[in-house]
């Protein structure tokens, strides 16, 4: 009888020490460093994001390279250091490399991106939201691999907003040349990302007369062309632009999926945001165009009131 109290009191023991243990191991996770918390640091860059960081509460990188934390030593005792790195591909259940990034060393073309980021895109971010993106990163290019009829395609893109650590923005390569009619729509592109997953789920009904303008049998359709059977030009159709597409490898175009489109249409709406007029003249021969841009004006309004923007 003594000898069960004896086990029965060393298995409570035990319990209760892996409850202790839990608890420690919680408290450890609590004291785990802000990565996307920004430090004031030399230099006129880390000013200006320092400077966004405080009156905006949005976290920009221009490094992929977050930060360190020392874990302690190892068995010889030389110290453990984690360095946590911004992985474009960070997906919730791992890591998924569709896509590469070369970072910029170009202060000019970051203070240019930092400055169109924040007349262009913290305006029209949701204060509290699951469409808010964590972060930027600014890259000198961002180059996104797709397989296209079973063979793989790299193509540059400006902008990558899959994974969860945040939105890489692309095109520092260029951005010293660019008119700010392109940063506009940069900066429209960014806010594409995440506003077109939401119109995309919960504006369906609204969505049924804008795919009619088009018509749906036309989205994702190839372009063949050639001088005797030119393809009409996407705007006739209704498209802002086509896309590359590779067919038993053969270069063609094709017609924008449908969130590609919807991504499309919000990128010229906040690029043209207070200046819609100029949008109606450049496209004014294109009358489907201009009516997929009224419907999609208030789909892009309903979205700004459920998610707190303005």
């Amino acid at each position: 009888m003594k000898n069960n109290y004896f086990t029965i009191l060393g298995i409570v023991l035990c319990l209760f020490m892996g409850c202790n243990s839990d608890d420690e191991d919680v408290k450890a996770v609590e004291n785990m460093p802000d990565w996307f918390k920004i430090e004031d640091k030399p230099g006129e860059i880390n000013h200006l994001i320092y400077g966004i960081y405080k009156d905006y509460g949005v976290t920009i990188f221009i490094n992929d390279t977050l930060g360190y934390e020392e874990l302690g030593e190892d068995a010889y005792g030389n110290p453990v250091v984690h360095t946590e790195l911004f992985n474009m591909g960070y997906y919730v259940y791992g890591t998924y490399t569709d896509g590469r990034m070369r970072l910029s060393s170009d202060t000019v073309a970051m203070i240019i991106a930092v400055n169109m980021i924040k007349d262009r895109v913290i305006p029209y971010l949701p204060e509290e939201s699951v469409y808010r993106p964590l972060s930027f990163l600014l890259a000198d290019s961002i180059l996104l691999t797709e397989t296209i009829s079973y063979t793989p395609v790299t193509r540059e893109v400006n902008v990558y907003g899959k994974g969860l650590r945040g939105i890489v923005v692309g095109r520092l390569n260029a951005m010293k040349e660019m008119e700010q009619d392109e940063l506009n729509m940069l900066g429209g592109e960014i806010l594409a990302v995440k506003s077109a997953d939401w119109i995309l789920e919960f504006c369906v009904d609204e969505l049924e007369d804008y795919y009619k303008i088009t018509g749906e049998d036309q989205y994702g359709k190839t372009s063949t062309e050639s001088p005797f059977s030119p393809a009409p030009k996407p705007e006739e159709l209704g498209f802002i632009r086509r896309v590359d597409a590779l067919i038993s490898g053969r270069k063609y175009m094709k017609n924008p999926d449908r969130k590609q489109d919807i991504q499309d249409y919000v990128t010229v709406i906040y690029a043209y945001r207070g200046e819609e007029s100029r949008f109606y003249e450049l496209y004014s021969t294109y009358p489907k165009v201009i009516d997929k841009f009224k419907l999609m004006r208030p789909i892009v309004e309903k979205y700004e009131i459920a998610n707190g923007i303005k």
